[in-house]
């Protein structure tokens, strides 16, 4: 039997003492230039991806230009290009949000894996639920009263991923699913 364990990517979820409430709309533009910048082939390989002269996206990225913007549908079509959804991630974090894949594998975990995986992710989820709450009965604050929005969203995080964990059992099982036998008459 092998285990594969997973480690999301860092951004998943807020950290404590993070500054996610003090995003502004320029620091999730800031990531659609970088993201473009950064790309191998810059912003003309981009460009020339998304249908869009290399000028006009040059100009819709710059952040002091308050002229030509960024449509959703440009940066959508860029996420696609890129294959990153870094733009995405930061706009969920500055809404409060998280974002997870909805796809989270194309293989079938064999079910020792998929029974594994659910155990783990449901450790981790009652670690992040059972932290602040101990943390603050502890300070003899209300558990509602003491929970930061970057505690929530990692509560939030993980469990999304112990649905994921179910969701892949459920797969595990469907593909152990005996043929219902055919006989004359049904």
């Amino acid at each position: 039997m092998t285990l594969s364990v997973s480690i999301s990517m860092p951004g998943g979820y807020v950290a404590e003492g993070s500054s996610a409430d003090k995003l502004s709309v320029d620091d999730v533009l800031l990531v659609a230039y970088q993201m473009v910048h950064s790309f191998p082939g810059g912003v003309a390989a981009v460009a020339d991806a998304v249908g869009m002269p290399k000028g006009t996206l040059t100009h819709k990225l710059n952040p002091t230009n308050l002229h030509h913007h960024l449509s959703v549908r440009e940066a959508l079509l860029i996420q696609k290009a890129i294959g990153s959804t870094a733009l995405l991630q930061r706009e969920a974090t500055f809404l409060g949000q998280a974002c997870h894949p909805s796809v989270r594998r194309l293989d079938v975990l064999p079910p020792s894996e998929a029974l594994t995986a659910v155990v783990v992710a449901f450790g981790q989820f009652l670690q992040a639920l059972a932290e602040p709450i101990n943390r603050a009965a502890a300070e003899g604050a209300g558990a509602l009263q003491a929970v930061s929005q970057s505690e929530e969203n990692r509560v939030n995080f993980h469990a999304v991923g112990l649905q994921e964990a179910i969701a892949d059992c459920q797969e595990s099982m469907r593909a152990l699913r005996r043929q219902a036998p055919v006989g004359e008459g049904y």
